[in-house]
């Protein structure tokens, strides 16, 4: 259900007007797995505009949302990662809405 939830919601904001010219959107896999890169192409094919994703693990990303120039348009993080980019300064705070909350469980 989240990642549902997660889908529709970066389906909203694709959906929405660019005004740059190439959509950058940092993914751990997880997103990305989750009908993220379908949602980019269909995006692609129907708006003329370009959005690119940047997949990498979940460390890397923290580093690239705080460095990379220009600067991701759309991050894609669990909420205690996400919290943690706020609190340095990695994302701009009246941007940060989170999109949903799962649990998961493993056992032996």
């Amino acid at each position: 259900m989240r990642l549902l939830i997660c889908a529709f919601t970066l389906a909203s904001i694709l959906a929405a007007p660019v005004r740059a010219a190439e959509l950058r959107i940092i993914s751990p896999g997880i997103v990305y797995n989750a009908a993220l890169s379908e949602l980019v192409d269909d995006y692609n094919k129907k708006s003329g505009n370009t959005a690119i994703i940047v997949r990498a693990t979940m460390d890397k990303l923290i580093n690239q949302a705080k460095t990379d120039t220009p600067p991701a348009d759309v991050v894609g993080l669990p909420a205690d990662l996400m919290n943690n980019l706020y609190l340095d300064g990695g994302i701009v705070g009246a941007t940060y809405t989170p999109l949903g909350r799962g649990e998961l469980g493993l056992a032996v």
